[in-house]
């Protein structure tokens, strides 16, 4: 494994020509039965590792090709550490730092098995971030009050014994002191279930781990304001001569495929109240109801345009003036506590909203193949400049940018892949258009 990925150096040098390239440092195993470490790292063939805005922890998936015995010799069985780290220099006056991933993991299965010859034997070892191990053994049934950034990073810290330089941005901004009780969740569950109740400026909370930052606990308000990170392209040629700096960052930033379900669906946008809905609420203790309506007016976008067209009408009703297409019911209880709010109350009137740019996220996905960069991790916004469909001459051409499907997108999921190369895989989605669907 130490050789793949690194035929791209410059010779006599560790200095990459090529943002595909990469060293393996070590990839190392510790076993708690024999209490010892082994570095694996030449009979490691692929590396994969997965992050994503959905996704608590970071997933990592090594297939070994072993011949010396290493399942009965270290008598592994799903309980082992990991430690693992893949760098590269780029090439110098590239825009590219140096960067590295360097991961401590915890193993959770071993899989696909197999042998085709009596000397040799392969499998997969999964792996996972350590505080998903430390999840399972753990319910959380005690009182809460506080804002929901702050119990986040309290079970994070408490609860989940994260080390301290795998917590990134937890940010307090979160709607509102409330207070409860959990019930009986574990930890990771506890955070989803006070997730759903999480709000700034009426968007939603993302909660994940990536291979870079660690723990997130962010505001889609304060993601979409981020400046993007790079601008990919899609086009036919390449402008710069192999081997320069230009090239080297020409190549990192080219998309190499691209393909997408679309899911562009106004049906099922509508029908989720992505551009209307109702909120009826009604206060138990004041017996008191109320009611909130939304439409889509000021939303928090990636993009100018909005994902739907003012001349398209149902019963003579532009989208965000069907508010009755989604309702929603929510009961409140104002004196349940001397002090403080109860576990609902962040979501009055805030869930039109909130739950709207979750949908609209929905608006549009693409999945792009990229050569590999250390630094493009999941929660990211990019640049994409895409170009139309036509002949090869014209594909480079300013009249060939397709403005449609350029614009800003946002890193939803990440799959770094190390064999002979290391690629990436991206799933990308956006909320809203770079050009208006009623322009010309």
């Amino acid at each position: 494994m130490s050789s793949k990925g690194t035929s791209r150096l410059q010779p006599g040098s560790s200095t990459s020509v090529s943002p595909d390239s990469y060293h393996i440092d070590h990839v190392k195993l510790t076993t708690p039965i024999s209490r010892g470490t082994i570095t694996i790292t030449d009979i490691v063939k692929e590396v994969i590792i997965r992050e994503g805005v959905t996704q608590p922890y970071i997933e990592c998936d090594l297939f070994v090709v072993d011949a010396v015995g290493l399942i009965n010799t270290f008598k592994l069985n799903g309980s082992e550490t990991i430690d693992i780290k893949i760098s590269r220099s780029p090439i110098k006056k590239s825009d590219e730092e140096k960067a590295k991933i360097e991961l401590k993991l915890k193993v959770i299965e071993i899989f696909g098995y197999s042998r085709r010859n009596v000397s040799r034997q392969a499998f997969t070892i999964k792996c996972c971030s350590e505080h998903l191990y430390t999840n399972q053994t753990k319910i959380l049934q005690r009182p809460f009050r506080n804002t929901i950034g702050r119990l986040v990073k309290d079970i994070l810290e408490k609860d989940l014994r994260v080390d301290p330089e795998r917590i990134g941005t937890i940010s307090n901004s979160s709607k509102g002191i409330i207070q409860g009780i959990y019930p009986s969740l574990r930890p990771y569950y506890a955070i989803k279930w006070l997730l759903r109740n999480a709000y700034e400026d009426s968007t939603p909370f993302y909660f994940w781990e990536s291979v870079q930052n660690g723990i997130q606990f962010q505001s889609y308000k304060s993601l979409s304001e981020q400046e993007p990170f790079d601008t990919y392209d899609y086009r036919a040629f390449f402008e710069f001569a192999r081997g320069t700096p230009e090239h080297y960052d020409e190549v990192r930033r080219r998309i190499r495929s691209l393909s997408s379900p679309l899911n562009m669906s106004q049906f099922h946008q509508i029908g989720n109240g992505a551009y209307g809905s109702t909120l009826y609420t009604f206060d138990i203790a004041e017996k008191k109801k109320e009611k909130f309506v939304y439409s889509y007016k000021g939303m928090t976008k990636l993009n100018q345009n909005a994902p739907y067209s003012t001349l398209d009408e149902i019963n003579n009703q532009t989208y965000d003036q069907l508010q009755n297409s989604k309702n929603y019911y929510i009961s409140l209880n104002s004196k349940a506590f001397a002090e403080g709010s109860n576990y609902h109350e962040p979501l009055k009137p805030t869930i039109l909203k909130g739950e709207a740019h979750y949908h609209n996220m929905n608006f549009n996905t693409l999945n792009l193949q990229l050569y590999g960069d250390f630094n493009l991790t999941s929660g990211l916004v990019i640049n994409l400049d895409i170009s139309k469909v036509g002949s090869s001459k014209e594909l480079d051409t300013p009249r060939m940018k397709d403005e449609y499907l350029s614009g800003k997108y946002f890193i939803h999921t990440i799959e770094h892949r190390f064999d002979d190369l290391y690629t990436q895989k991206i799933t990308c989605k956006r909320d809203s258009l770079k050009i208006g669907l009623d322009s010309e």
